[in-house]
């Protein structure tokens, strides 16, 4: 997405969230594309369904999925977002890369936020961190219809 007026262009990947049993391959589209933001737009469970499978470890914990480590080291936020610092490692190469997540908690399913400070808020910390990158950002919200009635 080019931004008129500037020679800036975003690039984004958008996409549902991760299934329990396609982490390795949400992993390994955010290592090939070179991605180290992640903008997750949903909660993990709304009025008792879950809404998105946790792809990532605690704070402070390491988790293997097919062939990528991810390391959670901090988590901190507010009661309308969190930020993740994480560290995804290709154990195939022992590459690693710095990875921030960033997810929004107060939009509701099949609503709007209730409180658009929040989410002007949450824009705005998104657009910090994205500066200066040229890398797809990842953008997902929870799972599709499809998938959860299988």
């Amino acid at each position: 997405m080019e931004i008129p007026a500037s020679s800036l262009i975003n690039r984004y990947i958008a996409c549902q969230g991760p299934l329990p049993n396609t982490c390795p391959d949400f992993w390994r589209m955010t290592w090939e594309q070179g991605s180290s933001m992640v903008v997750m737009l949903t909660t993990q469970v709304e009025r008792g369904r879950v809404k998105c499978h946790q792809y990532w470890p605690n704070p402070d914990s390491m988790a293997t999925y097919g062939d990528f480590k991810v390391m959670c080291h901090n988590e901190e936020g507010n009661s309308a977002f969190l930020v993740r610092e994480m560290t995804l490692t290709h154990t195939q190469s022992a590459q690693h890369r710095e990875l921030t997540q960033l997810q929004y908690l107060a939009w509701p399913d099949h609503g709007v936020p209730d409180d658009s400070t929040d989410f002007l808020d949450f824009v705005a910390l998104v657009r910090s961190k994205r500066a200066g990158q040229d890398q797809p950002m990842v953008v997902h919200c929870r799972y599709t219809i499809s998938e959860l009635c299988q």
